[in-house]
């Protein structure tokens, strides 16, 4: 297996004897300071360089420095792109260089117009409300059926330095006509703002994530996500903006407090359903010290959030090799005791794919419980900036199971640029693109040629990019009316036939018996609160039909092992008898049963391969016939064949469960 990895995923075994650690304690507000203001940028092409399109000016680079921010954006119905930065307010008469402009290209950029605006330009001195506008991010409204880019409006989102919080505590947020007649800007004074973190702008929608820290010098991190979100009226260019608060606790820990990293949010097409991802310590989640990415999610476009969800990275089997990432991370280290893995708080992506799931792109290392070959065992929070993989971890059933696929072996990691004004920090920027359709996702970092660096320095970054095409469903229907009648097919669910029989299609435990191959009795079924066992129960009793179909899995389908069936031999009734007896591992009924959970979460440790189903076509909706893959979430499968009629199910409830791993 560890051949076939190094051969198929491009992995490198590295002379890891003596590789640097690291701990990573989050983002500080003074790495922002306003010290940076008017240094001089660093050329960093001497080795490679691309050909370029010169747009605006700024007064220096730091607009876009500091890690990955949404300064650019693209929007394919008007072809058009836009970049925000800050003004060069010594060539066009701005008041500073806290002043906004913008360059926007409506061919596909092949020609722009520079230093539209301003889209910000306060008249004041010194750091006082509203203040002067730094690290600015963008987006591109426009109306439905407009195809004129100067009748679309941009988005801004930026902190601004109010003098409070350290220097910062505003943020900047509104919208700009793009032919410059309509501004509507607002400086926000009830949030305990830094530097912000992204924004998501879509159609006629913007949302706008911050981390709500009203006194960074003294207080940590208020476990609370502030969401701005406008609504765009078109007849009047104007954006109605909305707070909203979302609980997303961070683990305070006793050494080194509420470590946090970068926030993004980003919505599925539908515009309602949302997520936060959070680079940050969650001790409910994390097996032990690490910092590592999880998500709350709203379906009400931003009004409610859930609790945090995210995987025990430590838990992830990469879908490529089927290995998992500890596995990896053993095999390039030349055989380390891998403890814990650890993300970073240095810059990660999220992006919402066209089945409305999330992506966080994010890097993983070895970290605290590592003992590399001849070393010493990792601390709390340590990581290893040579020892390093990109990893697009995503969840495809709303945070039941997790899945990831490695993207990428990194060589290079971080390089602090212009150490004389600075230094700014920079690693490697990960970022993920969607097409039109977010069928297809675009992965890309920056990172040096090791043949020009020295160690894991990334001072030469190269822009590198992997493709990631999620058209799988071969012949799909055309349009969403008949995809989800062809999903109607019994190939896109999972049974449940109370006293059926059925069997275990999995390995799960071989040393009591539970085992790929063995016969059960479908029992019962399990769910993850009381509130929904009991909306369950009420719903079995008052279902008009014998066929149930669940809209979300249960958290496990109960089985009864060594059970009796009709038309059983005596002898086999004997043998069930003892193996009953003899068994000693627990069962959830007392009566001489063994009924047992096959719990949903085992599907991120159970490596379950997916499989090209069938899907029929239909005359009378107009599709053909057509294959996708899928795998099931219950390692089950029913000991006979199915077609769904009344008659032949008169002894059971069938109840039916969405297969949606579907890819």
């Amino acid at each position: 297996m560890k051949k076939l990895l190094l051969a198929f995923a491009g992995l490198t075994v590295i002379v890891a004897t003596a590789q640097e650690a690291r701990i990573d304690l989050g983002r500080s507000a003074a790495m922002y300071s306003a010290t940076h203001a008017d240094g001089i940028p660093l050329n960093t092409s001497t080795n490679k360089q691309s050909s370029a399109v010169a747009i605006g000016t700024a007064p220096n680079v730091y607009g876009a420095g500091f890690g990955p921010k949404s300064n650019l954006v693209a929007n394919e119905d008007l072809n058009t792109i836009a970049f925000i930065h800050r003004s060069d307010y010594n060539s066009n008469g701005d008041y500073s260089s806290g002043s906004l402009r913008f360059d926007y290209s409506t061919d596909g950029g092949s020609t722009w117009t520079s230093n539209a605006g301003p889209l910000w330009n306060p008249n004041q001195s010194g750091y006082v409300y509203p203040g002067f506008a730094r690290y600015p991010r963008i987006g591109i409204l426009n109306a439905v059926n407009n195809t004129n880019p100067l009748n679309a409006s941009v988005t801004a989102w930026a902190p601004t330095l109010a003098g409070t919080n350290d220097s910062w505590g505003r943020a900047l947020v509104g919208s700009q006509k793009m032919d410059n007649t309509v501004s509507n800007f607002v400086v926000d004074t009830t949030g305990g703002h830094l530097t912000l973190d992204n924004s998501y702008t879509a159609d006629g929608n913007f949302w706008g994530l911050s981390f709500h820290q009203p006194n960074y010098l003294t207080d940590e991190y208020t476990d609370t996500a502030i969401v701005w979100k406008g609504v765009m009226d078109f007849t009047t260019d104007s954006m109605a903006l909305t707070e909203y608060r979302a609980y997303m606790p961070v683990s305070n820990d006793p050494t080194n407090g509420k470590i946090v990293g970068d926030g993004n949010i980003f919505f599925a097409e539908n515009g309602t359903t949302g997520f936060i991802s959070l680079e940050a310590y969650d001790s409910t989640i994390a097996p032990n010290k690490v910092i590592h990415p999880y998500l709350v999610k709203t379906t009400d476009g931003g009004m409610t959030w859930s609790s945090n969800m995210g995987p025990n990275v430590d838990n992830l089997i990469d879908n490529g090799s089927g290995d998992s990432l500890k596995t990896i991370f053993s095999t390039i280290t030349g055989g380390w005791n891998i403890g814990s893995l650890n993300s970073s708080t240095r810059g990660h992506d999220l992006a919402v794919d066209a089945n409305g799931n999330p992506h966080m792109f994010v890097h993983v290392f070895p970290g605290v419980g590592t003992t590399p070959t001849g070393g010493t065992i990792a601390g709390d929070f340590v990581y290893y900036p040579g020892i390093n993989l990109l990893v697009d971890i995503f969840t495809n059933d709303g945070g039941l199971t997790w899945e990831c696929n490695v993207v990428s072996q990194v060589f290079t990691w971080e390089y602090e640029f212009d150490p004389t004004n600075g230094p700014v920090p920079e690693c490697t920027r990960p970022h993920i693109s969607l097409s039109s359709d977010r069928e297809m996702m675009f992965f890309s970092w920056f990172e040096s040629d090791t043949s020009f660096v020295t160690g894991t320095e990334n001072n030469f970054p190269d822009w590198r990019f992997r493709k990631r095409d999620d058209k799988k469903w071969k012949g799909k229907p055309r349009d969403l009316f008949r995809r989800e009648m062809a999903m109607q097919e019994d190939c896109f669910y999972e049974m449940f036939v109370p006293g059926a029989a059925g069997y275990i299609t999995k390995n799960i435990n071989t040393d009591i018996g539970i085992a790929n191959g063995v016969e059960i009795k479908y029992h019962s079924l399990s769910f993850y609160t009381e509130e929904e066992d009991e909306m369950f129960q009420d719903e079995f009793k008052n279902a008009d039909s014998l066929v149930m179909t669940l809209d979300k899995p249960p958290s496990a389908i109960n089985v009864e092992m060594f059970a009796d069936f009709d038309g059983d031999s005596n002898d086999k009734k004997k043998e069930n008898r003892k193996k009953r007896k003899e068994w000693t591992h627990g069962s959830l009924v007392n009566d001489g049963r063994v009924v047992i959970q096959i719990s949903s979460q085992w599907g991120s440790e159970l490596n379950r391969k997916w499989k090209n189903e069938t899907i029929a076509g239909s005359w009378e909706y107009g599709f053909s016939e057509s294959t996708c893959p899928m795998k099931d979430l219950f390692p089950l499968e029913p000991a006979f064949a199915v077609t769904i009629y009344k008659a032949q199910v008169s002894c059971y409830f069938v109840f039916l469960q969405h297969l949606i791993d579907a890819a």
